[in-house]
């Protein structure tokens, strides 16, 4: 998995807003217009090899079932490892319009934009139906059409919106009364990192433990290492829980234990002997709590 998470501060700022609308763009891998990428392309790439490279890869055929070859005539190969990256560049002319251009101001809104490819979240106070006109109007003119049926209006006090697997929910501190955002690991998230580490600690698999370790590490480590821009602690501490309960269930049934081996093998064992992954510490993104701080006294909420 890979994000920008430039972007979440972005959301980190916004916490008095209580609309979030997930935007939905109609078969967007589909309807990018080649020549209008190409020419953004040619903005900043002098190198026409280069240029070449990437119409050749735009223009490649694509192989039916049937065997049929079709050429496409515009979109970016869904699964191709560059489509990410020409997506983004293809709506960084969205980014910049929304903000260089003030959309969301002129409409009288304080909507923030947060994007990743076509994964797309407004975050507004005020006037959320009226930022989906601008919106679908904004991207027909880039060619892209608006899918009204799944874009959502969500009003963050009663139910979160989702963002690249996280979770982004509206609370309300109750010593000071601070409203903020909690931005998380979202629940389906959890369950399929859980359904990975149930698959590779499985006493029933025909490996020795410490090679299971070794295979469970890299998939801990990348997952921990995407939600770690957070502050979805809670989230990484039950997945902690559980790849060492899966760890000790592995050791109760293969040593014969009565129980899970809570007394018969201590942390060190599974941490240091074993090496099971042991870094589930969230890293020092700004929360929403201290940008609540630092917006009030007049400071610019940064990342650290």
């Amino acid at each position: 998995m890979s994000i920008d998470h430039a972007r979440l501060p972005e959301l980190h700022v916004c916490h008095g807003r209580q609309w979030a609308i997930e935007v939905d763009v109609e078969g967007y891998f589909d309807a990018v217009s080649h020549p209008r990428l190409m020419r953004i392309l040619a903005r900043k790439i002098a190198d026409g090899r280069v240029l070449s490279l990437i119409r050749s890869w735009l223009n490649a055929g694509i192989v039916e079932p049937d065997g049929h070859k079709v050429k496409p005539s515009c979109g970016v190969p869904q699964g191709g490892v560059i489509s990410p990256l020409l997506s983004n560049v293809f709506l960084h002319m969205l980014d910049r319009y929304w903000r260089v251009n003030g959309l969301s101001k002129q409409a009288g809104a304080d909507g923030q934009l947060i994007r990743y490819c076509d994964d797309m979240l407004i975050v507004t106070s005020q006037n959320p139906r009226l930022l989906i006109r601008l919106m679908e109007q904004r991207l027909q003119k880039m060619g892209l059409t608006l899918n009204r049926d799944k874009t959502r209006i969500i009003d963050l006090r009663a139910e979160a919106a989702h963002f690249l697997s996280f979770e982004v929910r509206q609370l309300r501190d109750w010593r000071n009364d601070d409203v903020w955002l909690r931005i998380a690991p979202s629940r389906k998230a959890e369950a399929r990192i859980k359904e990975k580490i149930r698959n590779i600690l499985n006493h029933r698999r025909p490996v020795a433990l410490p090679d299971m370790v070794k295979q469970v590490n890299p998939v801990l480590r990348g997952w921990v290492n995407y939600f770690r821009h957070s502050n979805g602690s809670r989230s990484l501490q039950r997945i902690h829980e559980y790849s060492e309960f899966k760890v000790r269930k592995v050791i109760q049934r293969r040593r014969r234990y009565r129980t899970f081996g809570w007394h018969h093998v201590r942390p060190s064992e599974i941490y240091d002997t074993l090496g099971l992954y042991n870094d589930y510490a969230v890293l020092p993104c700004m929360s929403s709590r201290e940008s609540h701080r630092k917006a009030a006294c007049g400071k610019t909420a940064r990342a650290v």
